[in-house]
Parts: C-alpha cells; structure tokens; sequence
C-alpha cells in the first residue's frame, strides 16, 4: 500500500526528471540510451538505500558487476513528459541480486508506465575481479528490502 508520504515499502524513487530533445531520436521518442541513463541513475539511490554507498564501494575494494538487463517497454516516452523511476529488490543470492526499474510517465489520472528494466549483479571483489558473498549486513539489508517489496505486490493482487 502507497504510505501518506506516497512511498511504497520496500521501493525507492531513484530518478525523476524529464524526456529532454537530446533524449530524443530521429522518430520523435526517448531513444533506448535515454531509457538505460534514466535506469541507471536510479540504480544508485537503490544500492545507497540498502546500504552499498559509493562511500562503501571505495572503502571494502568491492562493488557490483552487471550481468543481465532486460528492458520491456511499455509505451513511448515524448518530449517534454515526466518521469518517475521507481527500483525494488526482487531476489538475493549468494553472490547476486536481482532489482527492478519501474519507469511511469506523469499523466492527469495518474502515473502510466513507460517501461521497466530488470538487473542480475553480482557482488564484486573488485581487487580480485571475481564475484563474492553478500556482506551479511548487505544481505539483511537486501532481504528485508525484497520482503518489504514482495509484500507490497502481493497486497496489490
């Protein structure tokens, strides 16, 4: 259930912003390469919210690697239009996780999507360029996030 503060538990708003000309291409809509920026720069407020800042990142050597995106649009996105990027965690493992990227445009009778993006990463020991365990602090974290997540989708349906 959306909170009075319109959050969602276990979803951050990581990007807000607007289609600009130079996300455009030739046809008049956002082009892929708008959508994946717009994506990833979401991606940051998540992992900084789960607790794997930038700050942590450069301190423990560690970080992530990206193995799997896959990007389902929804409808065009068109110059000048609102976006909102909403990211949940949707499942941890060992060494991976897997989060989501849910875009909307902003309309009068409320948010439509445009499109998500779905990420497998891998935690990285970025010394030894290999994948490692989750922190347990990192997989509480991560764990709780997907709960509170799973949870939420689960109350929609």
């Amino acid at each position: 259930m959306v909170q009075a503060n319109g959050h969602e538990p276990g979803w951050i708003i990581g990007y807000r912003g607007t289609c600009y000309p130079a996300d455009c291409d030739h046809m008049g809509h956002m082009n892929v390469a708008a959508y994946v920026k717009k994506f990833d720069e979401g991606t940051w407020l998540l992992w900084d919210a789960v607790g794997l800042s930038a700050h942590r990142m450069a301190e423990t050597r560690h970080g992530l690697a990206a193995l799997k995106s896959e990007v389902a649009y929804a409808r065009e996105v068109f110059l000048g239009e609102s976006l909102t990027v909403r990211s949940a965690i949707v499942d941890v493992g060992n060494k991976t996780a897997r989060f989501r990227h849910v875009m909307s445009v902003a309309k009068p009778e409320g948010p439509v999507e445009a499109a998500r993006c779905d990420y497998l990463v891998c935690f990285l020991d970025r010394e030894g360029h290999k994948g490692a365990p989750w922190p347990e602090d990192l997989r509480a974290s991560l764990t709780r996030w997907m709960e509170q997540a799973h949870d939420e989708a689960e109350g929609a349906s």
